[in-house]
């Protein structure tokens, strides 16, 4: 408070000799400042003398430096002469009603944050309530009407202020007993009885709003004073709702009434949401699913499922299921009959809701007839192609989606081909081999069944060349050709064909049956001669295979004939020349010629051997 001494001190490090500083205290009230040195000066008193806030500065000097320090300081005013004054709204309260008081000084105070108010309120039944605030704002909901006492007392440590008694009549213009009763899903029967104070009752007003919502709505404003029932309409089905009720006086509208909770009846619920079949056909079964209603209207019982045929839209049948279930199978559906479906939900005590719409139509269908009037065509020894035709007529709701057609050689099953069209070639077959074929065709429902088996053989193809073709010298005139069989006959084998090539280029074949034996003896030769060799096969349609790589060989050396152009020339007396040519037919290589001489005289005969055509 003002004009009383307060106590400033200034603390300095434990190291600083104070003895050796200067100290200068500023209080920012236009009094002098203190200045002295040594320890009686780090700490002075001081005295305000009037209210407010002021800001204490210190300076401290020592040898080589300075320090400043402040301190902001609020002396209060006191409050003692300052009048309270206290205003109220509404000025005629009622009990549950609630009543603003605020407290303000008649004075000027720099500072209220440190203000206390203490309210005090007493009635002729009850002790004293007291209620401390640190604000001049005070709200209150009085308990009981009759005639109250208010006063506040005003303090802020320096002082205190306290206001006048003043007198409050509170009145109770509160709607009694107030019941609210469902009447149906949608309407709620409101009851109340008359305030303790009916005298200056004007009329009343009825708000209800949802347990759910956070905002009330008023519906009926203005209700005679006489009447104390009111019936809320349009509301939802098993719905929790709140009531209040307020009078209105001559003094304008009383307090609300505690709320009242009313659940409105169950109803109806609206129809099932995402209704779905879906069929399995192949099994034979439906899957029918769908969601809970989006406004059961109370609490689920169950669900009706009603089962239709499209031919006459009767209902074939109904069942129920628990209120839990979200699907149900169908596994004893008429093949080929098309259904559809409903749901309904039905709540609590067997309230049937709306029917769902209708589901699409679904049927299971049977599997598709057998495929007729299959026929093959041999194209080639390595393709044959294969067509039917799908039943004009068909007891099946569903056409076929494909076909899958089946190739077997013997009992063996060699490939299957799912397709979509009546036509399928198959290539890359073995030449001159028997394949049966047969065909099913398919739907969602499952396969038909095959059809009988056709066969059909691949056209027969020239063979291949024969392999490991060899010629063998047998002697001078003979060389035996041999062979082995083509790696691919493709088909039944008639003629082995051998041909000879001469030296001359001149050709000749040789017909050998086939499966007899494996090789030729080709004779009539001529002696130390090469001779080219080539084997191909034909078979019993006259088709000639290809034709083997061609082999050569030499027949055998033979005894070569007498040389020709043989005549004589006398050299000396004693010497003859003999000279002649080269046998026509040398069969083989000439390595020496023998002269034969005889003697007519002695018939001696004598020989000598020569390399060449003369012989001395």
């Amino acid at each position: 408070g003002a004009n009383n001494p307060i106590a400033f001190t200034v603390h300095l490090g434990s190291r600083v000799n104070v003895s050796n500083a200067l100290f200068r205290w500023e209080f920012a009230d236009k009094t002098p400042e203190k200045i002295g040195q040594g320890a009686s000066f780090a700490s002075v008193r001081h005295s305000f003398a009037a209210a407010g806030k002021y800001v204490v500065h210190v300076s401290v000097f020592m040898p080589g430096f300075t320090q400043y320090a402040f301190l902001e300081v609020v002396i209060a005013a006191s409050l003692a002469q300052m009048p309270v004054k206290v205003t109220f709204v509404p000025s005629r309260p009622s009990v549950a009603e609630n009543v603003a008081f605020v407290a303000t000084l008649g004075g000027q105070i720099s500072d209220t944050s440190g203000l206390t108010y203490k309210w005090t309120l007493t009635d002729s039944n009850s002790s004293p309530k007291t209620f401390t605030r640190h604000q001049g704002f005070f709200n209150y909901t009085f308990p009981t009407n009759g005639r109250w006492t208010i006063s506040v007392l005003i303090t802020n440590g320096v002082g205190s202020s306290s206001s006048s008694p003043i007198t409050l009549t509170v009145d109770n213009f509160l709607p009694q007993q107030v019941t609210a009763a469902a009447q149906s899903p949608y309407v709620v029967l409101i009851k109340w009885q008359q305030p303790p104070e009916d005298g200056s009752v004007t009329g009343y007003a009825v708000q209800i709003k949802s347990a759910t919502s956070s905002s009330w709505s008023v519906v009926a404003s203005m209700i005679t004073p006489g009447q104390r029932t009111f019936l809320a309409t349009n509301l939802h089905p098993f719905t929790t709702y709140q009531v209040q009720v307020r009078a209105y006086t001559d003094n304008g509208p009383g307090p609300w009434t505690s709320s009242v909770s009313v659940k409105t009846n169950s109803a109806a619920p609206s129809a099932p949401t995402k209704v779905d079949i879906q069929a399995n056909k192949q099994a034979g079964t439906a899957l029918l699913s769908w969601s809970p209603p989006t406004n059961p209207n109370g609490v689920l019982q169950s669900y009706v499922i009603n089962q239709y045929t499209a031919a006459d839209g009767k209902l074939e049948s109904s069942q129920t299921t628990s209120s839990t279930a979200r699907k149900a199978i169908f596994t004893n559906l008429v093949r080929n009959v098309i259904y559809y479906f409903t749901v309904v939900a039905v709540t609590k005590p067997n309230l049937q809701g709306a029917q769902s719409a209708f589901t699409p139509n679904i049927y299971i269908p049977s599997p598709p007839p057998s495929p007729v009037d299959v026929t093959v065509y041999v194209y080639s020894g390595k393709s044959i192609g294969f067509r039917w035709v799908f039943p004009p007529t068909s007891p099946s709701l569903e056409p076929p989606k494909g076909y899958t057609i089946y190739l077997y050689r013997g009992t063996q099953l060699v490939q299957s081909k799912n397709v979509t069209g009546t036509f399928y070639e198959f290539t890359a077959l073995q030449v001159n081999t028997q394949y049966q074929f047969q065909v099913a065709a398919f739907n969602g429902a499952g396969y038909s069944h095959p059809t009988a088996l056709v066969s059909a053989t691949t056209q027969e193809t020239p063979p291949s060349a024969p392999q490991h073709v060899r010629a063998l010298t047998v002697n001078s005139t003979t060389i035996k050709v041999a062979y082995d069989q083509p790696q691919q006959l493709n088909g039944k084998s008639k003629y082995y064909i051998i041909t000879k090539v001469d030296p001359d280029k001149s050709k000749k074949q040789y017909f050998v049956p086939a499966g007899i034996q494996m090789y030729r003896l080709i004779t009539g030769l001529l002696p130390y001669t090469t001779y080219t060799f080539t084997v191909a096969l034909m078979n019993d349609k006259n088709q000639t295979g290809a034709i083997s790589p061609m082999v050569s060989n030499k027949t055998a050396e033979s005894v070569p004939s007498a040389p020709v152009n043989v005549r004589t020339m006398p050299l000396t007396l004693t010497s003859i020349q003999v000279l002649w040519s080269r046998p026509l037919s040398p069969n083989g290589n000439s390595s020496t010629t023998k002269c034969n001489s005889l003697d007519k005289e002695t018939a001696r005969a004598s020989r000598r051997f020569a390399s060449s055509a003369e012989c001395s």
